[in-house]
This record gives structure tokens, sequence and C-alpha cells, in this order.
């Protein structure tokens, strides 16, 4: 097959004009340009990043937010059953509100033997004042007649002593006289003697009845001191059983603040310093405790913290910012997160049953946001963020030139 059946005829006469030699070839068009001017920009571009950027390196990990006065746990002063919980999460309590009430049997068993024997000694105290007061009055009256019979007494022996002295005096002349015998005189002396030890012995009775008068009063009184002094000490008695109930029944709030955390429920059983409420004081400023696993040696304060509530979504509102102000120098405990967190569920869940290393951040402020703090979006959620909520962390440990993260790959893989 020769050349004119391959190729058409029209393109083998422009081949073989000599017109069509002297024009110059076209490479490319001035699209193909543009590309390759803007592939230049990029490239040259990439370059000055690679040289001029940052790429940051983050650790990730999980933390909460809490007051900087810490949580405050309302214990129990005494053991017993959980018979009511006056407040729920949420909750603004202030100092000496009663959050919760306890059951105290024994104590309540006491306080009604005590009560009713306090009864029982009032009741016996007003029956012995009755019966004093009945005794003073027939005692009294009794001493008056005697006392009355006594005087009379006194006044006749006291005519006959007036008497008997005018005789024994006429007698003694007499006697003097011889007219009459002297023993008649005597005689009369003695009956005098007699009325005058009469007239002692009725005085004496009389000062008798005064002695026995006061004798009487006194040990009445006694007696009523007694049931007194009996009142009186189950009294007091009463008085401790009752404060002493009331300190151990009643839980008791020390703390303005908000309740974070009701741990324990209506007929549980606490002992004594068991945990009935958690409370966040009022208006105390915020920072978050942050806890990271791995590679929590990296942290050092002054790094900057980007800190996401759970209950603000990142993709929508971005993150707050924080500034890490301590790091634990090791990992901490169960146990020590649980001193600062006392709720062990909430330890369980930032740990993840590891030894974490713990930190704290200060957390930008912005008075100009609904929440009060700086956040990476324009002004963040348009709610408070509160205490007790979980948050995840990236804290930036490094920053690096992008060529540095190319460098010792591209120097692996050339063998250089």
């Amino acid at each position: 097959m020769d050349a004119s059946q391959l190729f058409r005829k029209k393109a083998l006469d422009q081949l073989a004009s000599p017109d069509q030699l002297d024009r110059v070839m076209r490479v490319t068009n001035p699209v193909g340009w543009m590309a390759l001017f803007a592939v230049g920009v990029l490239l040259a571009a990439a370059g000055v990043w690679s040289v001029k950027g940052q790429i940051p390196t983050k650790v990730r990990g999980r933390g909460i937010l809490l007051s900087k006065g810490g949580v405050k746990a309302v214990q129990a002063a005494g053991s017993g059953r959980i018979a009511a919980v006056m407040v729920k999460v949420g909750d603004r309590v202030k100092h000496g509100d009663v959050v919760a009430r306890l059951q105290q049997p024994e104590l309540e068993q006491q306080q009604r033997q005590l009560g009713e024997q306090l009864a029982q000694a009032a009741r016996y105290k007003e029956i012995q004042e009755l019966h004093d007061r009945q005794n003073t009055e027939v005692n009294r009256k009794e001493s008056e007649q005697r006392r009355g019979e006594l005087q009379l007494e006194i006044a006749a022996a006291q005519e006959q002593i007036k008497y008997m002295e005018g005789k024994l005096k006429a007698e003694q002349e007499a006697l003097g006289l011889g007219l009459i015998p002297r023993d008649v005189a005597a005689q009369t002396l003695a009956r005098l003697q007699q009325e005058k030890g009469k007239v002692e012995s009725a005085k004496s009775s009389i000062s008798g009845l005064a002695v026995k008068d006061q004798a009487a009063i006194a040990a009445q009184g006694q007696a009523l001191e007694r049931r007194a002094k009996e009142v009186d000490d189950l009294t007091a008695r009463l008085a401790a059983i009752a404060k002493q109930l009331e300190l151990t029944s009643k839980v008791v709030s020390f703390y303005d603040g908000r309740v974070s955390e009701v741990p324990a429920g209506e007929g549980e059983f606490v002992q004594v310093g068991g945990t009935l409420v958690s409370i966040e004081p009022h208006d105390a400023p915020l920072h978050a405790l942050i806890l990271i696993v791995e590679e929590g040696k990296r942290i050092r304060p002054g790094m900057v913290a980007e800190i996401a509530p759970a209950t603000a979504k990142r993709e929508l509102f971005g993150y707050m910012f924080g500034t890490i102000t301590s790091v634990s120098s090791m990992p901490s405990t169960q146990s020590a997160l649980m001193h600062i967190l006392r709720n062990p569920d909430l330890v369980k869940q930032l740990s993840g049953g590891d030894a974490p290393f713990t930190m704290y951040a200060e957390l930008v402020t912005d008075k100009a946001t609904p929440s009060g703090f700086k956040w990476s979006s324009s002004g963040g959620p348009p709610t408070q963020i509160l205490a007790g909520t979980v948050c995840t962390v990236e804290i930036v440990v490094e920053k690096q030139r992008p060529i540095e993260l190319v460098a010792p790959y591209l120097k692996d893989r050339l063998g250089l």
C-alpha cells in the first residue's frame, strides 16, 4: 500500500507546499502558561511555608472544670439510714440549710424514754409540792394551837407565882413571929418553885415548837430539792439527747453554693463522715483539672490548653483557651484523685483506671462572651459553663517547621 492510500490527499498537499515552511510552530497556549505560573506560585508558597510555617504537636487528655475553692463535701455527723434528701443536683444552698435527714432509732428511743421519765418526775415533784403545802398548813395550825395552850399555861402559872410569892412573904413574916410552923412556909415555897418550873417548861415547849416547825420545813425543802434535782437532771439529759439527735439526724451544709452531686439516696445507710451531698462554692472562679496518662511529662506550666466542654459542640463553638499553671511531678493515684473529685465513677471515667499526670489550667476570661471565657470562635455557646463539666483537652507541647518534619524522612529515603 502506497502513501497516497495511508494519508488524506489534503494533508499530503499541505506538507508538500513550500508556503508552510516559514511558520513558527506553537508549543503551548496562554491557558497553559497561566496554569504553569499558578503551579509555580504554589510551589514557592509551599517552600516558604515549609521554612517559615509551624505545625503544632498536641497532647490529648480529659479534664473537668472545678471551682477553685474545690468541691465541698457535706458529710454525715452520725451513722444511720437516710430518711430524706432535701436537695437535688443544680439546687442552690446556703450555709445552715438542711440538705438531708438520717434515721436515729436508738437516740429517738432514748429521747422517748427520757421524756417519759421527765414527765413522771415532774408529776412527782408537783405531788411533793402539794403534799408539803398541806403538811405545812396542818403543822402550822397544830403549832399555833399548842402555842396558844402553852401561853395559857404560862399565864396561869404566872398568876399562881404572883399569888404564891405574896403568900410566901406573909408566911415568912408570920413564921418570924412564931405564928405558924416552918413546914407551912416550906410547902408554899415548893409550890412557888413548881409554878415557876411550869412557866419555864412551857416556854421551852414554845421554843421547841419553832424548832420543830423549822425542821419540818427544812425536811420538806430537802425532799422538794431532790425532786427538783431529778427533774433538772432529766431535763439536761433530754436536752443533750435532743442536741445529739439534731446533730446526727440533720445533715447541714456549711457552704454557700450549688449542689453538684447527690451520691446517696433515701433508704441507703451511711457511716459517720459519709458524703451525702457535694457542693461547689457559690461564685468561685473555675479552673480546669486535666488528666493525661502517657505524655503528661511533656507538659510544662505556661503551655496553651485547648479546652472543649462536653456541653458545647467543638465543631460549632470551638474551644476555650487555658494556660497550664501546675503539673504533678508523678502520676496521681486513684485515692489522690478521689480526694479531689470525691466521686469514684468520675475518677474512673477521667483516668480510665490508670495513674495519670494531673495538671491545672487557668481559663482565659472574656467578659464579652455569655460564658465569661475566651473561645476560639467569636463568642462561644450562648450558655454558662458550670463547674463539673467534663472536657476534652488538647495541649500544644511543640511547634515545628514543616521542613523539619520532612527532612528526616527524605534523608532516610535517599540514604543521606
